[in-house]
């Protein structure tokens, strides 16, 4: 029995002596690594951080910047010589990233900031050499902000911000960083990604100060951790005067006048001073009124200002008396903008809400201005399909949708009609008096609208203007002969480019943002475009562009030439060979 129990000890120890090696054997010849160099201002960059992360999106997909498609893996700082190596990874597709103080964080293969990078696609014990990553210098912003008598102002927050547009094509700013001028009047802006920005000084506390220094909080004589978060936002002593009216660089209040500057890598841009001046707020007072029985709505109202202009200075809350229907918005700055109006619903579940927006350009104040507000209307109509006994005989009719969109404020979708019925038939409900367009979405492959009439008029072409009383149905006829582009994507040795996008920009009526068309390319930089309408359009490619900044008039002027001209009739079946647009 002893000795079984040793036989069995010791055929125990070879096993674990020989099984542990062929083990991490086995691991080796399944685990991939990634070695490479960083560099930095064509350097060797020393103790850069390198970030491998799994991506979810398969190869030659374009990406847009700041969404997240990933996990991450692990990280590894750079060596004395800039170099790392990554072991031990498991097969499957993967983004890489470097990063280091006063650089441009860089992913493999991108070839500017808005353009993602290479996916590396690893198998069972491949090893990726020579992968480096070369990050270029920041650069850095100063200046001073000053009333328009010279004297420095503290407290200030300047903000680097830059132009960018929404899928609908609406031009906003997006904040990109933001600084605080100390008691000089003086800002630094820093590590900023090359490119083209614009700047602006506002006296406006963020909506966390605000809350955390209002006497109502109580988070001043808080916990002391909020208590430190506050102190630190700015000095208890210091007093901020938010009479200054928010101001764009060049000393101008207005944004669409704004001008731009432009960061280059590894310089410092001095002098982008700032003037605030003190210009009067007003106020807009009114009552809300019922229009159907002439009486104020109170307890059953609401009220909101939205600023039209992009880049808007925050409004404070509106006032709103809900015993006479009384409402104020106080400290307005001079600018356009929408009020909307609301008369909510007694019973939510029986009866709807009801809405108006009305455009207001404030110079002065605003005093007794009577917002009628009225129930909601229906709107009609019925699609048909061209050459069709009924919309059910088209396929995928069941997805049709009929949008109403607010030319006033278009990020407000007012209105969808429900299901569409098998002859065709729809409503929309509840719809306020105003000015729309309109939208249909959900449409089969190789179709698109044709027309949608009311009477003789084409609202296509045309907004739709809703009065006090519903409009007479519409009729929308949907065309089975769209046209199509297909094509490859490509640069100047016309090797194709993936994971870029092919943007269909109509040569007229550039307002009518639902004839734009985008796909991205495959990883052979091939692309199609489909239920196209038929027109004249130009056909673009960028290697980097914000992105739907097409949608802009100022920003398409730029590349002109160098789209390709296409003219396309009912079904008409085009292929291309597109040059890419190298970043500028």
């Amino acid at each position: 029995m002893l000795i079984q129990t040793m036989s069995r000890r010791a055929i125990t120890t070879v096993f674990l002596a020989l099984g542990l090696p062929l083990m991490l054997w086995a691991a080796q010849q399944t685990d991939a690594t990634i070695e490479g160099v960083v560099f930095g201002a064509n350097q060797p960059l020393v103790d850069a951080e390198v970030l491998l992360v799994q991506s979810s999106v398969p190869s030659g997909t374009a990406i847009i910047p700041g969404t997240s498609t990933a996990t991450v893996i692990t990280s590894v700082k750079t060596d004395g010589s800039g170099k790392f190596a990554i072991r031990n990874i498991r097969p499957g597709s993967y983004q890489l990233f470097a990063a280091h103080d006063g650089f441009v964080r860089q992913e493999y293969g991108q070839k500017s900031a808005f353009h993602s990078g290479t996916l590396l696609v690893l198998s069972a014990g491949q090893t990726l050499r020579n992968i480096d990553l070369k990050l270029i210098p920041t650069g850095t912003v100063t200046g001073q902000v000053i009333d328009i008598n010279g004297k420095p102002l503290q407290g200030m927050t300047v903000q680097l911000l830059r132009p960018a547009y929404d899928s609908d094509g609406r031009r906003m700013f997006r904040l990109v960083d933001s600084r605080t001028t100390n008691d000089q009047g003086e800002y630094r802006l820093y590590w900023i990604t090359p490119g083209r920005y614009y700047v602006a000084a506002d006296a406006s506390r963020s909506s966390l100060e605000m809350a955390f220094r209002s006497p109502s909080s109580g988070a001043v004589a808080g916990t002391v951790s909020m208590q430190i978060e506050i102190d630190a936002l700015r000095s208890r002593n210091e007093v901020v005067d938010q009479g200054y009216t928010k101001s764009y660089y060049a000393n101008t209040t207005d944004s669409s006048q704004a001008v731009a500057i432009e960061v280059q890598t590894g310089s410092e841009l001095h002098g982008i001073n700032l003037q605030m001046p003190r210009l009067p707020r007003f106020h807009i007072r009114g009552h809300l009124i019922d229009a159907n029985t002439g009486t104020a709505i109170g307890r059953d109202g609401s009220v909101s200002l939205n600023p039209l202009e992009p880049g808007a200075a925050d409004l404070p809350s509106t006032s709103f008396d809900r015993t006479t229907g009384a409402f104020e918005v106080s400290n307005v700055p001079a600018g356009s903008y929408a009020l909307v109006a609301a008369m909510l619903a007694a019973n939510p579940s029986t009866t709807l809400s009801s809405f108006t927006r009305v455009r207001i350009d404030v110079a002065s104040d605003v005093d007794n201005l009577e917002v009628p507000i009225r129930s909601g209307m229906t709107v009609s109509g019925r699609i048909d399909g061209e050459g069709l006994a009924s919309a059910s005989d088209m396929p995928g009719y069941e997805n049709l949708r009929v949008n109403l969109v607010s030319t006033l404020l278009p990020q407000s979708r007012v209105g969808s009609s429900l299901k569409i019925a098998a002859n065709g038939t729809f409503t929309i409900e509840n719809v306020s008096s105003g000015e729309y367009r309109v939208r249909v979405t959900g449409l089969p492959p190789n179709t698109y609208v044709k027309s949608a009439l009311i009477g003789v008029k084409d609202i296509l072409q045309e907004p739709l203007v809703i009065g006090t009383v519903p409009p007479p149905a519409m009729t929308i006829l949907i065309s089975r002969n769209a046209a199509q582009v297909a094509g490859t994507i490509v640069d100047a040795s016309l090797n194709p480019v993936p994971g870029t996008q092919a943007v269909l920009v109509p040569d007229q009526s550039r307002d009518h943002h639902d004839l734009y068309k985008t796909v991205a390319c495959d990883g052979a930089g091939h692309f199609t475009i489909q239920g196209i309408t038929p027109a004249d359009y130009k056909l673009f490619a960028w290697e980097d562009l914000e992105p739907y900044s097409y949608f802009d008039p100022a920003v398409l002027q730029q590349f002109e030439s160098l789209g390709k001209r296409i003219h396309l009739v009912e079904s008409s079946r085009e292929t291309v060979t597109l040059s890419v647009i190298p970043a500028r």
